[in-house]
């Protein structure tokens, strides 16, 4: 049996690229191959990306802009995944789920947890 980490993360938020490469970096190594999708306002509503590169390709401009960023990992085996969610409104939370072995979770959550908290605006 597999524990399951859940934890929702009440706070606004700014993400760098920097900060998904080490997100995405983090559940490639620990968990497994990574999807990445982009909801975004306009006439095309959702993109589904296999890196971080074609997230980064995306345009953000007023009117098109990502309204939630989901990034998924899943091992080849089917045994661990993990699901990150990035709203892009103030009013809902950042939302981590694991479903990893015991040896991995403490590590995993600890390593995101440190990159999530470096998100907080100086304001915040």
């Amino acid at each position: 049996m597999q524990p399951e980490y859940h934890k929702k993360l009440p706070c606004p938020f700014v993400v760098s690229k920097d900060q998904l490469e080490k997100l995405t970096a983090l559940l490639e190594k620990h968990v497994g191959g990574l999807q990445i999708t982009a909801d975004c306002a306009g006439d095309v509503s959702s993109y589904k990306l296999d890196s971080l590169d074609e997230l980064m390709e995306l345009e953000n401009s007023k009117g098109k802009e990502i309204l939630n960023l989901t990034i998924k990992a899943r091992s080849k085996d089917g045994t661990r995944d993990a699901i990150i969610q990035l709203p892009n409104t103030w009013s809902d939370c950042i939302s981590v789920v694991f479903h990893v072995p015991d040896d991995v979770i403490d590590q995993l959550r600890a390593k995101m947890l440190e990159i999530i908290s470096g998100m907080r605006p100086w304001y915040n």
